[in-house]
């Protein structure tokens, strides 16, 4: 069941964008917790910086995946050439897993902020000199025991250059 969650939560449109070299974004927060997303396409890598503020009064529970692992397993973000829309082919691993656990998130007390940056440069097909639109559908919980209740935190997307200029 959490599978088809998070299936429908990469699924979700994404409607912000920003611009420039270091490029970012927040939501406006669910129930307190805020988003961040960031791209870094210098010194020919891709590095996506996610941060989650959460400014609740309770944990909250974020995925490792994209929250402290070093690589990613599978297509975490969503990412189309800016010019055409057409999708980037994720290259990276693939690696079939069960259901999700609470061993699959990170909690984020009450008040604390969580970041994490992971390359993801072998991870999908970029092209030099190509402008790319990346998205991230965020999802967290609020109490680990129940994995079906993943929340949603939709984060604006981010659009960067990749490669050096012409």
């Amino acid at each position: 069941m959490i599978q088809s969650m998070m299936a429908v939560l990469l699924a979700l449109p994404l409607v912000a964008h920003a611009g420039g070299g270091m490029n970012g974004g927040v939501n406006g927060g669910m129930n307190n917790i805020k988003q961040q997303l960031q791209v870094d396409a210098n010194g020919g890598k891709v590095v996506v910086k996610l941060t989650l503020d959460n400014a609740s009064g309770k944990p909250v529970y974020v995925p490792k995946a994209v929250y402290a692992d070093k690589q990613i397993f599978r297509r975490e973000f969503a990412i189309t050439d800016a010019a055409t829309g057409a999708e980037v082919d994720y290259t990276g691993p693939m690696v079939k897993r069960g259901p999700f656990t609470k061993d699959d998130f990170i909690a984020v007390k009450p008040g604390h902020k969580i970041s994490h940056a992971i390359d993801i440069t072998r991870s999908y097909d970029f092209k030099p000199r190509h402008t790319y639109k990346l998205s991230y559908t965020g999802g967290y919980l609020g109490d680990a025991s129940k994995m079906e209740a993943l929340s949603a935190a939709v984060v604006p997307s981010v659009t960067f250059t990749f490669g050096p200029a012409r």
